[in-house]
């Protein structure tokens, strides 16, 4: 019982967390704010961190691994992300590095105080202590 208390407390607790950043980057402010989001599925491991300007503008970047055992297939990626929001909507400029290759890309996200969605992918807000563990190395 005490676990399950647990974890009904910090489940509430980041939700405040994660309300309380999404109405502070939902309408123009003047301090940055910071978000982190992950995504562990069959195929991505993804960690993504964004730090949230003054106005409506944001940048950030993601790290992950696509892995298929099935095709056999693993890759590494990171992308940074620049771009503004307003209301729930991300207009994003996205440039992936991933197997020697450089792409540029154009997209729409949409993001909520628990979760944020590009191409169909969700990814739940976290704690960016376990984000940044996944860029441990990748900044130096």
């Amino acid at each position: 019982m005490k676990v399950k208390t647990a974890r009904t407390l910090a489940a509430i607790a980041a939700c405040v967390v994660a309300i309380t950043l999404f109405s502070s980057v939902t309408g123009a402010q003047s301090t940055p704010e910071r978000a982190c989001y992950f995504i562990e599925s069959e195929t991505l491991t993804s960690g993504m961190r964004l730090t949230f300007g003054d106005g409506y503008s944001f940048a950030g970047e993601t790290y992950g691994t696509i892995h298929d055992e099935e095709a056999p297939y693993f890759a590494f990626y990171r992308q940074s992300h620049e771009g503004s929001h307003f209301r729930g909507t991300m207009t994003v400029t996205t440039i992936t590095e991933i197997e020697h290759d450089t792409q540029i890309r154009q997209e729409i996200w949409q993001f909520s105080p628990v979760e944020l969605v590009r191409d169909g992918v969700q990814y739940r807000n976290t704690d960016c202590g376990k984000v940044d563990a996944l860029f441990a190395g990748l900044d130096g």
